[in-house]
């Protein structure tokens, strides 16, 4: 991946560790980095300076890493809002309304959503919601919808 595509974080101040033996040019680090939690490419740079004049003595960047933070849909609500019975009463329409939100910043670029209806532990309904539908299920009124269903 071209590290110009890559997102730049200002760095925080890291604790040098002392080398163990006295003659060793090896120091550890450690750093603690705070970052928005978005989908992105994200690359580590390391610079060393001089203490008297702060010439870049040596610089050094880890490859471009792929973050894609947990993303996760919430149900706000699940509720049966009507209940309508056919002229021939054969038939039931049940209407629901469903709010979901969505967890994970812009992270979640690949979600889907499965709804399902259960009658004694057996699926009776299952449908995908399609983009569009999930995208009106995320906004704050919900998604409406209706199922018919064959009366007792």
């Amino acid at each position: 991946m071209d590290s110009d595509l890559a997102v730049y974080l200002v760095s925080a101040p890291i604790v040098l560790v002392a080398p163990t033996d006295a003659g060793s040019l090896v120091w550890t680090f450690t750093a603690t980095i705070s970052a928005p939690n978005d989908f992105g490419y994200y690359y580590g740079a390391l610079s060393a300076y001089d203490g008297t004049n702060e010439a870049d003595i040596d610089s050094m960047n880890t490859g471009d890493f792929l973050w894609s933070p947990p993303c996760y849909l919430d149900v706000v609500s699940f509720a049966l809002t009507g209940q309508t019975a056919s002229v021939d009463a054969s038939k039931t329409g049940l209407t629901y309304n469903i709010a979901l939100a969505a967890h994970g910043s812009n992270a979640c670029n690949t979600t889907s959503a499965v709804l399902t209806l259960q009658n004694a532990g057996a699926d009776t309904f299952r449908m995908e919601m399609a983009a569009e539908d999930l995208s009106v299920a995320l906004e704050p009124a919900g998604y409406t919808m209706t199922v018919a269903i064959e009366s007792d």
